[in-house]
């Protein structure tokens, strides 16, 4: 489904698909990511599992709809390292940022964990509807060259 305008309806519907443990596919900056809602502990688990993601560390990073959201999981951001993130958001960058507070249950227990803050009007507006940062891990394969196609409504 197509949730990059901003058709309410259709946000909707994606808000609904990820509250019920669905995973979603959707473009990055750079390439097609997975993703599911961030607090939602079996959807993590069917991400982790498509992904083979090994325990040893986080395997996903959360992607927020704005700076003030990532604070939210990772406590107070210090002022050298707010002004990086407000140059650099959004955009295609990963921040490996220090977790300062406990993170929800469903993403278990981490020291960091991976910030993105996506340029796309579409999604932030799915992530503000859904209440939570999406989950989302990268498609693209070291080995092959995939191609994905997206379902459009």
């Amino acid at each position: 489904m197509s949730f990059f305008g901003h058709n309410e309806r259709v946000i909707q519907k994606a808000v609904d698909f990820l509250t019920s443990a669905g995973l979603i596919i959707y473009p990055a900056d750079t390439v097609y990511v997975m993703g599911c809602a961030s607090h939602h502990a079996k959807a993590l688990e069917k991400l982790e599992k498509i992904k083979h993601a090994k325990k040893t560390k986080p395997p996903v990073s959360l992607v927020c709809a704005s700076i003030s959201q990532v604070a939210d999981y990772t406590g107070q951001i210090d002022n050298i390292s707010f002004r990086l993130l407000k140059t650099y958001f959004p955009g295609p960058y990963t921040f490996l940022l220090s977790v300062m507070k406990k993170l929800p249950k469903s993403l278990g227990k981490w020291d960091s964990i991976g910030i993105r803050v996506h340029k796309h009007e579409g999604i932030c507006a799915l992530i503000e509807a859904l209440g939570q940062p999406l989950a989302s891990a990268s498609l693209h394969h070291e080995y092959e060259v995939r191609d994905y196609t997206t379902y459009t409504e």
